[in-house]
This record gives structure tokens, sequence and C-alpha cells, in this order.
């Protein structure tokens, strides 16, 4: 950190954004470049809220250099002192529209850095006014594009299989767009020139791709701020937002919290959480636990569970065993012993357990 910080205190942030800027610049070199600048802007913040937060919470009057170096005295004092806008210069309307077109162009690995990057200039008001005049719009488009594309039936036939690194990459990228269009959706000014609808769709499409699970994180968050930003304006879309981030997000991460989690009380969390999910009787919510595998966990968790966990897995599988589809598949993840050696313990959940065996077929 004090290495990045006094880069910017000697001044090297100017020519770092004048390698940006070049058209020239190799993808390797531009790739380094926003890497460094990402530090040294995160680095500065870092440091100031500590300074702040010391003052503020009066543990120190003022910062204490005694231990330190001089030289990272004298960067930290640099640091504080510097003028509100000297980044604000630095960072101008022609390098936030040389970042767009990055965005618009690069491959999903610099996408993603150049999408953070943007993100962090997004929490100033004036870098968001520069973003919408120059376009981000586009920028954003062509990232969730890719996403698209990697679930659009119409281009299977035409385009290579992508690797698994490809579709982590798309993954990463799309999640980093998601998150710059999460924080500028907190500017009217940028609200007033977009299409919420396109983006829904858009998102939407992506949430339900083969994506890492973990890169749909922020996939559903931003679904769920465009639609309390603009729900009225979304009459036309035919698909209710808070259900498909349901099905095709919250319901695959609790399977995945349960199949992964070496902790008990995080899968018993899972559970409950999936048990409250299920309750509400929608026959998609179940389908989905059963096409995100599910069952298997379900059943292990109530051979391996106790209480209020066993409880609620076995609520889950009795709504599931509610269609006959499923009926394969919980015979198959060994339900049938299970649920007879609880039957025959007589313990707190064996009638919950008869009722579930009595509608498979065996």
């Amino acid at each position: 950190n004090i290495v990045c910080g006094t880069i910017e205190a000697e001044g090297a942030l100017e020519p770092l954004i004048n390698i940006l800027k070049d058209p020239s610049t190799p993808v390797a070199l531009l790739e380094k470049t926003i890497d460094i600048l990402s530090r040294i802007f995160d680095t500065g913040n870092g440091l100031k809220r500590m300074f702040d937060d010391k003052v503020v919470n009066g543990t120190e009057g003022k910062v204490n250099l005694a231990n330190s170096s001089s030289d990272a005295g004298g960067f930290l004092q640099t640091l504080l002192k510097q003028e509100p806008m000297t980044r604000m210069e630095i960072i101008g309307y022609g390098i936030i529209s040389r970042l767009i077109d990055l965005l618009r162009k690069a491959s999903p690995s610099v996408q993603t850095k150049v999408a953070s990057f943007l993100e962090y200039l997004a929490n100033f008001e004036p870098h968001t006014t520069s973003m919408t005049a120059a376009g981000i719009e586009s920028g954003l488009d062509a990232v969730f594009q890719k996403g698209v594309l990697n679930v659009e039936e119409d281009d299977t036939e035409n385009q290579p299989e992508p690797t698994i690194v490809e579709i982590e990459e798309i993954g990463l990228a799309t999640s980093a767009a998601a998150r710059l269009l999460t924080k500028l959706l907190n500017f009217d000014q940028f609200n007033r020139t977009i299409d919420p609808a396109k983006y829904v769709i858009q998102l939407r499409k992506i949430l339900k791709s083969d994506i890492p699970l973990h890169t749909k994180d922020w996939i559903a968050a931003c679904l769920v701020k465009l639609e309390s930003k603009f729900g009225s304006a979304l009459k036309n879309v035919n698909f209710t937002v808070d259900k498909e981030v349901i099905i095709y997000e919250t319901i695959p991460r609790l399977i995945e919290q349960i199949r992964t989690s070496f902790s008990y009380e995080s899968k018993r969390a899972a559970v409950s959480e999936l048990k409250r999910i299920i309750s509400g009787g929608s026959m998609e919510f179940a389908k989905a636990v059963a096409n995100a595998g599910g069952i298997f966990h379900l059943v292990k968790l109530i051979e391996e569970g106790k209480g209020d966990v066993i409880e609620s897995s076995l609520a889950i599988l009795y709504n599931l065993s509610m269609d006959a589809e499923n009926h394969p598949a919980i015979i198959s993840a060994g339900a049938v012993p299970v649920l007879k050696r609880i039957i025959l313990s007589e313990g707190p959940q064996w009638t919950r357990a008869l009722h579930l065996l009595r509608t498979l077929p065996i």
C-alpha cells in the first residue's frame, strides 16, 4: 500500500493515465496500468479513511509518524495534504471516454478491470456525469451482450462453444458491469437516459446462463435494484424479477451452500431459508431445487443432521415429492432406508418421514 501511495505522491498518476490514453498501448500493459491505478486509488482512500477514523474516534489526536520511516511519513503527509480536486482533474472526460471505449471493445478480462475502475469513479457525481455524456450505456451493452450470446440459442450454431475459462471470464466481466450499473442507478441523470426494460431482459438472460454461480450475485442485485427504481416502467416485461432471482440465483446458491459448507450452522441457515422459499407453494421453486441437484444433498442432510435441520429437509423433500418426476431422484438418493430408520426410531420427525415415505412408489 505504501508503495502504491508513494507512486501517487511522486506524481506518477499522469504518466499512467497517458499510457491508458494511448490507443497503441499493448493489452498486457493496459491491464497492468489499470491494476496499478486501481490499487493507487484504493490505497489513497484507505489511508485517508484510516486517518479520519483515528481523528473522529479520538484514539489519536494526530497521525503518529514516529514509528514510520521518513519516506512513509512524508508520503502520508503529502497524500493527506493533496488538493481534493487533484484526482478529479487527472481523471477527466477524455480518460473516461477511453475507458468506455475499452469497455466496448476489450476482452472480458480487461472489461472486468475497466468496469471495476469505472465503478470506483462512479462514487463521484462529476465522473458519473462524464460517463453518462460519454455513452457508458454502450460499454455496458457490450459486456452484457457477451453474456447474452452465451445463452442465445440462435447463435450457438455459428459460434464455437466457449471454454470453461472463457465462461468464467465472461461471468466476471458481467458481474463487474452489473456492479457498475448498480452504482450508476443512484444518479437520476443517468437513470433518465436508459431503457431499464432492456437491462432487465439482458440481465435475466445472463442470470439463466451457465456462468459460474459466484458471478451471479451482482446480476441478481442489479435486477432487484432496477425493479425497485423502475417498477412502473417494466409493465411490458413478462416475468417477475423477484421470482427469477430466486429460481436462478438464490436457490442454486443455497444448494451450493449446503453442498460445500464445512459449517453445520451455515448448512442449517441455508436449509431453513430453502424451506421458507419452498413453503410458498410455487412449483417452479420446487423444480429449481431439483434442477440444482438439491435432492441428493437434502437426503444427506437428513441422514447426517439433527433436529430442525432434519425437519426442514423433510418438509422440502415432501414438497418436491408432490411432483412424480422427482420420485426416481429421491429414491436414488437413498431416501427410503433413511426414512425407515427415522420412522422406526420414533423420534420427533417420524411422522414427517412417514408422510414422505408414503408418497414414494415403493
